[in-house]
């Protein structure tokens, strides 16, 4: 039963950070960067406290299993448990970010780029929109089938966003 609620646990905490990092419709890139860089200790230190956790209880749950590998796994194993955790420390961010109070944020203007990152076989895509009353710009970080969507170079564009408890602007719906 032991082994089955950890598995459980790692599996629940995996699958919540990976809804994360498929994010939203819309998510603003220059403050969720600013908020990964402003609690970069505190992100560091969760992952740290997290991967210890489970790899305490991995270690009590399968003894045999740990202690039977080679000096090279022992290594591997505890590292990955806390490398894992941060990873998915953005992730989380996004979803604690929709918990708690939210402010909305309506931008009308115009799109003024799209653009399209390619990292190996993974494409990024972005779309930059200028605000025409307060001229601040916005690059967001959007799905594919949004990108298709959303319009070309200059077209108008007015959209209600949310900004989250984490200050990370985003959108759900489009």
């Amino acid at each position: 039963m032991k082994k089955l609620w950890f598995i459980s646990a790692i599996v629940l905490y995996g699958v919540i950070g990976i809804l994360g990092l498929m994010g939203h419709a819309y998510t603003e890139e220059a403050s969720i960067t600013k908020t990964a860089e402003r609690n970069l200790a505190f992100l560091v230190l969760a992952a740290i406290v997290i991967g210890s956790i489970f790899f305490y209880f991995f270690k009590r749950i399968f003894p045999t299993g740990y202690f039977k590998q080679n000096q090279f796994a022992r290594i591997l194993i505890p590292a990955l448990f806390i490398i894992l955790p941060f990873a998915l420390n953005r992730a989380w961010l996004q979803v604690i970010n929709v918990i708690g109070t939210q402010h909305s944020l309506n931008i009308d203007g115009h799109i003024i780029d799209k653009k399209i990152e390619r990292s190996g076989k993974t494409n990024f895509y972005y779309v930059v929109f200028v605000d025409s009353i307060t001229e601040n710009q916005y690059c967001f970080g959007v799905k594919k089938s949004v990108f298709d969507r959303v319009g070309n170079n200059g077209d108008k564009i007015s959209r209600k966003f949310l900004i989250g408890s984490f200050g990370i602007i985003y959108r759900s719906k489009f």
